[in-house]
């Protein structure tokens, strides 16, 4: 009995590594296509800033 036992595990090992053999591509997907290389654009440099002026302006005075 041990030996039948024996016969039928291994059967079925067998068959079921033939059969996962068989479906081995089917299960794993292709490998993706590689992605573009990536280009990046430098921005301009930023303006400068404007110069402060020289001397401060007078307050404004109301009409009385």
């Amino acid at each position: 009995m041990i030996r039948t036992d024996f016969r039928l595990a291994a059967a079925l090992v067998l068959s079921l590594l033939l059969h996962l053999l068989l479906l081995g591509p089917e299960l794993i997907p292709p490998p993706r296509p590689a992605a573009p290389p990536l280009q990046a654009e430098l921005r301009p440099p930023p303006l400068p800033a404007p110069a402060p002026p020289a001397a401060p302006t007078p307050p404004l005075h109301l009409p009385e």
